[in-house]
């Protein structure tokens, strides 16, 4: 994704060739993710409040290469731009034949930071196994941050659901072959101390900003 000031534009690339697609500017497209990161945070206690802004970006980001997504892609690696950093694409809503499904349940989402990076991953050795399997990171405390990039100060809020998150996945896997961190515990000093090389998933619950 490359948003503008005029225009913004997305690139698919695939073992078939490259589709471009005009998007909105980011005029449009930054209050769009703003309000819906804040439906994201709230608690809910029924139905998914931000189901009709997921809709909203799903069409905006997604819609131009609908077709090609349902075309027997699995893993999608996504490069965003701007005020794109913040969005969670896994929680877009797309409309199937089965009714709408959000993203993550039909694709293996992961992002980087160029198209290159694509490369530097597929090139990486990969063990054939790991001692362990699963570290579960959660810093859900709320923060404001000043992006650079965008110019103004972001109000992260807190991440309410991040432990549930974690032991949610954690429960997935042997228990001893676990290790989670939250809490008080969910520094980043800790964290870089651990050998990070021997779990085969590192799941982070956490606010980010390039």
């Amino acid at each position: 994704y490359v948003i503008g000031e005029r225009n913004s534009f997305a690139f698919l690339a695939t073992a078939d060739g490259l589709e471009v697609a005009v998007l909105p500017p980011a005029g449009e497209i930054g209050p769009l993710v703003s309000r819906y990161l804040q439906f994201l945070t709230m608690r809910e206690t029924g139905e998914f409040r931000g189901r009709e802004g997921s809709r909203i970006l799903s069409r905006i980001l997604l819609g131009p290469f609908r077709g090609r997504l349902a075309n027997g892609l699995k893993s999608l690696f996504i490069v965003p731009d701007g005020i794109l950093h913040y969005l969670p694409f896994e929680t877009l809503l797309l409309s199937s034949g089965e009714g709408e499904r959000f993203l993550v349940e039909d694709f293996e989402i992961t992002y980087g930071p160029s198209a290159s990076g694509l490369i530097r991953l597929a090139e990486r050795a990969v063990p054939d196994s790991y001692p362990m399997d699963f570290l579960g990171f959660a810093n859900t405390r709320a923060r404001p941050v000043f992006a650079f990039s965008e110019k103004v100060k972001i109000p992260f809020p807190g991440l309410p659901f991040g432990v549930r998150e974690i032991r949610k996945i954690r429960g997935l896997f042997s228990r001893s072959r676990t290790m989670a961190l939250w809490g008080d515990e969910a520094r980043e000093d800790l964290f870089k101390a651990l050998p990070l090389s021997d779990f085969r998933i590192i799941h982070l619950v956490a606010h980010g900003f390039y």
